[in-house]
């Protein structure tokens, strides 16, 4: 039995036009009218045509909704030129019992027949109800400071959501915004969608304000993050963005605490020390991570060297011999010397041997990392 006309207006309301058309293609076929029956053909050859355009890509989304709007209004024109025929008929006569003879007991009154539940048909006013009111909530209880990835997607549950309820919402609803164009239920998904409630119920006031945080810096040496050099002696200078420098002591494991770091931040970090332990890299920058850990490697300045000049009375000396191990250097008409020590071999502390035809082998101890020139007397 074909659909009644009113059953048609909804299906068009609801941007269901593929069914209207099948539709219409169904009551073409029972027609007398041959002159409706060709506009009803017509139309629906422009809209299979229009769907195969779209789905082969060649046109574009503007062409694509004039045609269809288009289409829309011709559709809701034919449903309208329908004969009243399709309309259900009226209920037929009830006839008058027929007289009681007698004793006779009269029939039960007919039960009215019962029509199907209502919970299927509010299925699209509950779900879009859900839709559009869960991320709001979720959004003013719950999340006050949503990512932009789910700002997006709770945008685009509360647009379907409205798209569901307009579904049962009587009459056409035409968008046209920015040469897009869309009709009914899609139109109200894309209104929503547009106006984004999401963005508007969330509140941004406390996610702009910057978030601190506690940070730990470990200091080690260069054998990795098990060397603990300063341990209980010490501190860790942090200098932060608008030129405020902090200052925390290093504890028995070689850590340095901070707090009220703001999240984000680059700052820079060194060591003070009673020797002269510095950053392996001063110059490199550390960013502030949530509850952020930061390694910092330090080492022993200016063991690349043993420098001085040695005298015999209060004259120098040249043609000495300053030895480190194999390491050595001749000291020159000034009696200067300089053994340069590679990195493998540097250490805290040095015997240096000075060595020269005619004079006593001389032996000092050499501390590199005070910066302090070694300077010896010989003697014959």
């Amino acid at each position: 039995m074909p659909p009644k006309k009113v059953v048609l207006r909804q299906w068009l309301s609801n941007g269901d036009t593929a069914q209207v058309v099948d539709a219409l293609q169904q009551i073409a076929n029972e027609l007398d009218d041959k002159y409706l029956r060709q506009d009803i053909i017509h139309q629906a050859g422009r809209f299979n045509s229009l769907q195969k355009d779209r789905s082969l890509g060649i046109i574009d989304n503007d062409t694509y909704f004039q045609r269809f709007n288009a289409i829309q209004l011709a559709l809701q024109d034919l449903i309208e030129r329908l004969p009243d025929v399709l309309q259900p008929a009226a209920a037929p006569p009830v006839n008058d019992p027929p007289p009681s003879t007698g004793n006779t007991t009269s029939p039960a009154p007919a039960t009215p027949p019962t029509t199907a539940a209502g919970p299927v048909s509010n299925l699209p006013w509950i779900i879009g109800l859900l839709l559009l009111l869960g991320p709001a909530i979720a959004l003013a209880a719950f999340l006050p400071c949503p990512s932009a990835s789910v700002e997006n997607t709770f945008r685009l549950l509360m647009a379907l959501g409205a798209g569901g309820i307009a579904t049962l919402l009587p009459g056409v609803f035409h968008l046209e915004f920015k040469g897009l164009k869309a009709g009914s239920a899609i139109g109200i998904t894309a209104l929503v969608y547009l106006v984004n409630p999401a963005g508007v119920v969330k509140d941004d006031s406390p996610c702009n304000e910057p978030k601190t945080t506690s940070v730990t810096v470990f200091v080690h040496g260069k054998k990795g993050t098990h060397d603990m050099i300063p341990r209980q002696q010490g501190s860790v200078i942090m200098d932060v963005p608008g030129g405020e420098r902090k200052r925390a002591s290093i504890n028995e494991y070689g850590q340095a605490f901070f707090q009220n770091l703001v999240v984000g931040d680059s700052v820079r970090i060194d060591v003070d020390f009673s020797e002269p332990y510095h950053a392996t890299r001063p110059g490199r920058s550390y960013r502030v991570e949530p509850q952020g850990s930061i390694y910092l490697e330090v080492a022993l300045q200016g063991l690349d060297k043993v420098f001085g000049t040695v005298l015999a009375g209060d004259k120098a000396l040249p043609g000495v011999v300053a030895a480190i191990g194999a390491l050595r250097d001749t000291t020159d008409e000034t009696g200067y010397y300089e053994i340069a020590i590679p990195e493998p071999l540097q250490q805290k502390q040095y015997e240096v041997k000075f060595t020269r035809a005619g004079y006593k082998l001389l032996t000092k101890p050499a501390y590199p990392q005070t910066g302090a020139p070694l300077n010896v007397v010989m003697n014959k």
